[in-house]
């Protein structure tokens, strides 16, 4: 019982720290260009064959 107590933890503090350093990262990474600056619809994804 107490492993998988543990293992909850590891995976709580694991799933917190990784979001935690997405959202560092998402701060640090410069933004890219405004909707109306970009060649693509906001939202539209590009299609596998558009670079």
């Amino acid at each position: 019982m107490r492993r998988l107590a543990a293992a909850v933890v590891v995976l709580w503090v694991g799933r917190w720290a990784a979001l935690e350093l997405a959202s560092l990262a998402g701060h640090l990474l410069p933004r890219g260009p405004a909707p109306r600056d970009s060649a693509r619809q906001p939202g539209r994804l590009p299609g596998p064959f558009e670079g």
